[in-house]
């Protein structure tokens, strides 16, 4: 079953973002020795706001009113937090996606799998998660958080990320390319479908 996302109060302002630079976010430290037979271990999905541009942050807060936003999201297990991207599979600390702005958290359950394991499982999914099939609407992080939420523990992520973040992308995706105005008009329009019906991404 789909997991509960909290609600953002309309026009709260973004948490603090990583400021480092492109990669010193990025874990370099050997992988533990985690037995496989680890005991459970919990996962954690992390959401954040997109902040690609100052006028990304000004766009969500405006989608803010309406209950959605351009999201990215990560799968924290055994201290990794893992997404996928144009890059394909990656992996950072925790809560400190580059180029993101942090939102909140929402706890998964628990996986019995041990570090190792999931590193296994990873190499497995890269076969299908590759860069190049990265796709806005269809195959983006939060179906690969999705995919990979369920794998662990049975548990999707929850409906309103998959369906208002398909929304938040488009606006935001006519943002980037015709200017933020647009991107509001988009806004209004995409609300009101939602509002009027289900939305299917």
């Amino acid at each position: 079953p789909p997991a509960s996302l909290p609600q953002r109060a309309p026009g709260r302002p973004p948490a603090a973002r990583c400021s480092g630079a492109m990669g010193a976010c990025m874990e370099t430290s050997p992988r533990p020795a985690v037995p496989l037979d680890a005991k459970p271990a919990p996962v954690t999905l992390h959401i954040y706001d997109v902040y690609a541009s100052s006028a990304m942050l000004v766009l969500n807060r405006v989608l803010s009113v309406w209950g959605s936003g351009a999201f990215h999201a990560g799968v924290e297990v055994h201290g990794k937090e893992w997404s996928f991207g144009r890059n394909g599979i990656s992996y950072c600390r925790p809560r400190c996606a580059h180029g993101h702005s942090y939102l909140q958290a929402v706890p998964m359950g628990k996986t019995r799998l041990s570090a190792h394991r999931v590193e296994d499982m990873i190499k497995t999914m890269r076969d299908t998660w590759r860069g190049w099939r990265y796709d806005l609407m269809t195959k983006n992080c939060c179906h690969f958080a999705d995919e990979m939420c369920n794998a662990l523990t049975g548990t999707r992520v929850p409906d309103q990320l998959m369906s208002l973040a398909a929304a938040g992308a488009v606006i935001a995706s006519a943002a980037d390319m015709v200017g933020l105005k647009a991107g509001v008009a988009a806004a209004r329009g995409a609300m009101t479908g939602l509002r009027s019906g289900p939305h299917s991404s």
